[in-house]
């Protein structure tokens, strides 16, 4: 009884804290997004081809060029991070500033994205759960090696875990929150506008054109990641989710290193419970349903690394287009 007392509470408390956080953070309030910055642009299609040209192309010069995979893995959320940055950047009315990724404002917007973190982040967890048991139940299909641990049994250094840590937790939060969220979202907000008979020019948008501009682009989001780094179908509902609440923050503050905050928290948390126990050898490392505590399930953080081996041969993946 007292213990079911106690796993009552453990769900409980978190649900209340979450509400009392998106209360304050006023998340269910219209006037959140009414008064957001708008973000002029000139973006066009053009402008979503350019990373995704960059970030195929940049390992495979870095390979020629260096022999290295650690590098040329490195190259391919850089190539387009960059791409993004120095390029695309350009089209909107007020350069970076206008992107999202300037100094002003940046420690409030990192507060506020820590803060809307720790609010959602019970619902993802319940999220997770509910899709893996009706993964089970209705698809019957088996859960599958987590992507990180694949990598993480090819790696025998501490330095090779750090690299692949600082891939996971800080470069590809950057590049992938600069192209899903700074540069489709908002192309796909500004079509919906255009679509609505937006203003010829500036096509701002409305509150509604913004919200459904998030939606969107978070089903993108969730499913670039399920084709692209072999997820299960449990894992879309969460990363939807996921993809729902950076598409709030990047509207809510116009800064990007919101969303980077969030991104890089939602992947550390999985590398924590990942290497909590990866740090075995790999001949005895426990499978993931062992070393993850029933109670907390996976979290979905995709593989930072483009390269896989596979027969001898070499295979180049979207490595940016993950969590």
């Amino acid at each position: 009884m007292l213990s079911n007392s106690i796993l009552l509470g453990a769900v409980i408390l978190p649900l209340l804290v979450s509400a009392y956080i998106l209360r304050r953070l006023k998340v269910f309030s219209s006037a959140s997004l009414a008064n957001a910055p708008q973000r002029p642009n000139r973006l066009t299609l053009l402008d979503v081809f350019l990373p995704i040209a960059a970030a195929l192309t940049a390992p495979v010069v870095v390979l020629a060029a260096t022999r290295s995979i650690t590098l040329a893995n490195d190259g391919v959320d850089a190539a387009a991070a960059l791409v993004i940055v120095f390029f695309v950047s350009r089209h909107f009315t007020d350069g970076r500033r206008g992107l999202g990724i300037s100094s002003n404002g940046m420690g409030r917007a990192i507060r506020f994205g820590a803060a809307l973190y720790v609010g959602v982040m019970p619902w993802l967890l319940i999220c997770e759960v509910i899709s893996a048991i009706l993964q089970k139940k209705l698809l019957n299909e088996k859960e599958r090696t987590h992507p990180v641990l694949k990598k993480l049994e090819h790696v025998h250094s501490f330095q090779g875990i750090f690299s692949l840590v600082v891939m996971i937790c800080v470069i590809a939060p950057i590049a992938e929150e600069l192209f899903f969220r700074g540069v489709v979202q908002t192309l796909i907000i500004k079509t919906i506008a255009w679509f609505k008979g937006g203003q010829p020019r500036a096509l701002l948008p409305t509150v509604n054109d913004r919200r459904m501009g998030i939606v969107i682009a978070a089903a993108i989001f969730a499913s670039m990641h399920l084709l692209v780094a072999s997820h299960t179908w449990s894992w879309l509902p969460p990363l939807f989710l996921l993809g729902i609440a950076l598409g709030y923050a990047y509207e809510r503050t116009g800064s990007l290193w919101a969303d980077i905050t969030i991104h890089a928290m939602f992947n550390g948390l999985a590398v924590v419970l990942i290497l909590s126990g990866a740090a075995t050898p790999a001949t005895t490392r426990p499978t993931p349903e062992q070393f993850v505590p029933k109670a907390i399930p996976r979290m979905p953080v995709a593989p930072p690394l483009p390269l896989n081996h596979a027969d001898g041969k070499t295979v180049i993946a979207l490595n940016f287009l993950q969590p």
